[in-house]
């Protein structure tokens, strides 16, 4: 009977495909589980806008490091998301990776979540400045044009800033405006700011090695982060050394004429050294001058090079004065390559806690800090007794942890009225100097402190750590 077999192979093929498709939305929303293996339905969502794998590698560390603490339980982890419980009440929070797409795919994804019944209650991201203010534009944008409130009626997401660090943003045709202006009342950034990074670095080194007679500042002219890094660091001469003679140099480090295959400098990056080496001999006096390289890492590592090749016909008198500082452009990677052969000191900002100890155990985190502040963060916010989700904006405004808090990792969480992190015990200084072997490190001490420690005869034990 070749026509009843026919229908049931096709009922069957049917059926199996039907199986597949159900099989496969199971997986990717959740349903069809057992306990907490299902993507929970009713958990509280947060959409996390970072483009590359990497940085959802940091989510999910950051993830580890507060369930190791016992902050979250619960969690489960899957290929686009991650959800947990927290400790007390067990509000069920899932974090949903929104990976990749540039400005356009960013507004877009931003109007879709916003605008659909049980959007996110918060946004991290993103990874550079220019994203992070696409996205703030497409929430300030979307919630405005719902009257303040998100499509099921509580107020917009959050936005949580773990990296972009610029204090303004340019815009077509107008002024540059204040990053966390773009969404004002609801945008907490996690990391420290150029402006903070700018005063760290120029704090310490004009302790550790003086007050500098006179300083070149290095700007590539393309790069929006380089200007205004570069205009902090203009604001920490101003606090740190107000009668050095300060020199802005704006040159193009990053168009495509510029970029090399490698880090070896080109003709401007030389030439370049040529004047800032110029500029050390006719400094009046014996103290540092700096060079201050506001760069990305690339750029900064090739001005880096050009300094050293250039330094040869300089006598040591010159070549002991001059100083490079820099912002997060390089880290620790970088530096202990230039350990051992670099002829100059060289000296970076770190966003995350000052190592505890020689073997850096606090440094175990790396990038993935911020992350964990931040999921700690929605955890506390969110670990109270009842079904509605309260209001972010309030709650994280309102946070005020030490360091030593069960929720802090190594440093203090606030945030002053217009969400930028308080920066008192926010981030450190890594350096290497001739002469000292290795990276060196160099915690966030303020002006008044300082004081009181170079009287005390304590200066150099608390301010440096191996």
């Amino acid at each position: 009977m070749p026509l009843p077999r026919r229908a049931g192979t096709i009922l069957l093929l049917i059926g199996g495909l039907a199986l597949v498709g159900w099989m496969g939305f199971a997986l990717t929303y959740g349903v069809g589980g057992t306990g907490d293996d299902r993507a929970p339905a009713g958990a509280v969502e947060v959409a996390v806008f970072l483009p590359e794998p990497g940085d959802w590698d940091d989510v999910r560390e950051g993830v580890s490091a507060c369930r190791r603490r016992g902050l979250i339980r619960e969690v489960v982890e899957r290929p686009d998301g991650i959800s947990f419980r927290t400790e007390r009440s067990g509000r069920r929070v899932r974090l949903s990776w929104v990976p990749g797409g540039g400005v356009v795919a960013t507004r877009d994804r931003v109007t879709r979540l916003v605008g659909r019944p049980g959007g996110p209650a918060a946004v991290v991201g993103s990874n550079n400045t220019v994203l992070t203010a696409a996205l703030a534009e497409a929430l300030d944008q979307e919630v405005g044009r719902r009257g303040g409130r998100s499509a099921s009626g509580g107020a917009g997401p959050v936005l949580l800033v773990p990296w972009a660090t610029s204090v303004k943003v340019d815009r077509p045709g107008a002024a540059s405006v204040p990053l966390l202006g773009l969404y004002p009342g609801r945008t907490f950034r996690f990391c420290p700011n150029n402006r903070q990074e700018a005063a760290l670095v120029a704090r310490v080194a004009a302790d550790r090695e003086g007050v500098p007679g006179g300083a070149v500042v290095v700007i590539d002219g393309n790069d929006p982060y380089s200007r205004d890094l570069a205009a902090g660091f203009e604001a920490a001469m101003a606090e740190t050394a107000p009668e050095a003679k300060l020199v802005l140099r704006r040159l193009d480090l990053s168009g495509p004429g510029a970029i090399g295959p490698d880090d070896r400098p080109g003709p401007a990056e030389l030439a370049e050294a040529d004047r800032i080496w110029r500029f050390a001999e006719e400094v009046p006096g014996d103290g540092p001058v700096w060079a201050v390289l506001p760069l990305q890492g690339t750029p900064a590592r090739r001005m880096i090079r050009a300094l050293v090749d250039r330094s040869g016909p300089i006598g040591p008198r010159v070549l002991g004065r001059l100083q490079v500082l820099c912002g997060d452009g390089i880290g620790r990677t970088t530096l202990s390559e230039l350990a051992g052969r670099c002829t100059l000191p060289v000296w970076c900002v770190s966003g995350s806690a000052l190592p505890e100890d020689d073997a850096g155990a606090a440094d175990e985190l790396g990038g993935a800090q911020v992350l964990a502040e931040i999921v700690s963060a929605i955890a506390l916010v969110l670990d109270r007794p009842g079904e509605e989700v309260p209001d972010l904006a309030a709650a994280l405004a309102a946070i005020d942890l030490p360091a030593d808090h069960p929720f802090a990792f190594g440093r203090s969480l606030a945030f002053d009225p217009s969400g930028e992190r308080r920066a008192a015990d926010l981030g450190h200084v890594l350096a290497i100097l001739p002469g000292q072997e290795g990276v060196l490190a160099f915690g966030p001490v303020s002006p008044g402190e300082v004081g009181r420690l170079r009287e005390a005869g304590e200066i150099e034990g608390t301010l440096a750590h191996r």
